[in-house]
């Protein structure tokens, strides 16, 4: 990217000081990335919640935006959302997240999330998603807004896997059953009634 050019027309992020809060690291690199495109007044980085809390106890006041994946190791975006909210700290929060069913979006809203973000997304979906929360593009969400169900799935990576053999399926072996013989009807033995005398 040409350092010197403009960042796209519409989405002005300049007063944005953004914390990135992501455990993929492709993910954060393309959150990076487009911060830098459409020109974020700055920008910090964490790759676990952890570590995003270390981040804002020592740089809360800079920051004013957070884009945080939902799901990671450590401490989820749903349990730094509540860290977040029960510091006292009132920036928008992003959640970014590959599944969203009703009841995961309705507990996250009840914690205070100010909007979300469904993967996969294209860098100008962030971009505009970081500008809707910014003072100056700043727009309430609805759960109707969010449209759940509504993305196409990502088309799956074909991935080449080695070819291997299946074994041959072995014929199988008729098996007649073992022929008993019936054990041999004793004779009768004759019995003499006692006698008398």
């Amino acid at each position: 990217m040409d350092k010197s050019a403009p960042p796209p027309v519409g989405f002005d992020l300049s007063s944005l000081h953004v914390l990135i809060v992501d455990d993929d690291p492709m993910a954060r690199r393309m959150a990076v990335e487009t911060c830098k495109r459409y020109g974020a007044g700055s920008y910090e980085v964490a790759a676990n919640g952890v570590d995003a809390m270390l981040l804002l106890l020592t740089n809360h006041a800079r920051i004013n935006v957070i884009a945080c994946d939902w799901m990671m190791p450590g401490a989820t975006g749903l349990e730094l959302l509540a860290q977040v909210r029960e510091m006292g700290l009132d920036c928008p929060f992003l959640m970014v997240t590959g599944k969203a069913d009703r009841g995961a979006v309705m507990m996250a809203k009840k914690a205070g999330v100010s909007d979300f973000l469904l993967k996969p997304f294209r860098p100008v979906d962030l971009a505009e998603k970081l500008f809707n929360l910014s003072p100056t593009g700043r727009t309430p969400i609805s759960l109707s807004d969010l449209n759940i169900g509504s993305r196409p799935a990502a088309k799956p990576v074909p991935v080449s896997e080695p070819k291997i053999a299946a074994p041959p399926v072995p014929k199988p072996v008729p098996v007649s059953e073992p022929k008993i013989a019936a054990p041999p009807v004793p004779k009768p033995v004759p019995v003499s009634e006692p006698k008398i005398a």
